[in-house]
């Protein structure tokens, strides 16, 4: 009798097991069913809306493009009004603007006085540098005149050398003068 109630009691567990892996079976393709249909229900909400907006839109184009127009001429009247009242209204820019153009007016001059200051500077500075190069020029033909005395020197005494050399020669007194250097 153990055996067998043992034998139930294993054949009983098996049932249990099975209907609740059945009943779990069916629970998982309801709860499939279910998220499957939410899902679906969602985007039918949303592509509704999405539908809406868009009839909206059409049906409301012409006022909307009015409202854009007039948010457009608005913030443009904001924009010349702030400029006119910056530019035109507001003391401390023309007292600037003033300012700025008498610094810009100075500082013309004074650059124009620089630059004619410079341009003296450099016409003195031409005139001695001519100076400098008719006194180097002056010199350059003193020691010209130099060096041609001394070529001339220098060639008669070569053309004395070869004279005495030729006449040394022409007497034998040169070979004599060698065979007793090499002696």
């Amino acid at each position: 009798k153990a055996l067998r109630s043992h034998v139930d009691n294993l054949m009983g567990s098996k049932k249990l097991v099975a209907c609740k892996m059945l009943k779990r079976a069916c629970n998982g393709k309801l709860n499939s069913a279910w998220l499957t249909w939410l899902s679906m229900y969602q985007e039918s909400v949303r592509t509704e809306v999405i539908m809406k907006r868009f009839a909206l839109k059409i049906k409301y184009s012409t006022v909307l493009k009015c409202f854009e127009t007039w948010l457009d001429l608005v913030e443009t009247r904001k924009k010349m009004r702030n400029f006119v009242h910056r530019h035109l209204f507001d003391k401390t820019a023309k007292v600037l603007s003033t300012a700025f153009r008498t610094w810009i007016v100075n500082t013309e001059k004074v650059g124009e006085e620089i630059l004619l200051q410079q341009i003296e500077d450099l016409r003195e500075e031409m005139a001695r540098i001519e100076d400098d190069m008719e006194s180097v020029m002056a010199e350059n033909q003193e020691f010209e005149g130099q060096l041609v005395a001394l070529q001339k020197e220098k060639l008669a005494l070569s053309e004395k050398s070869m004279r005495r050399f030729v006449n040394m020669w022409q007497n034998k007194a040169l070979l004599t003068t060698l065979n007793g250097w090499r002696n």
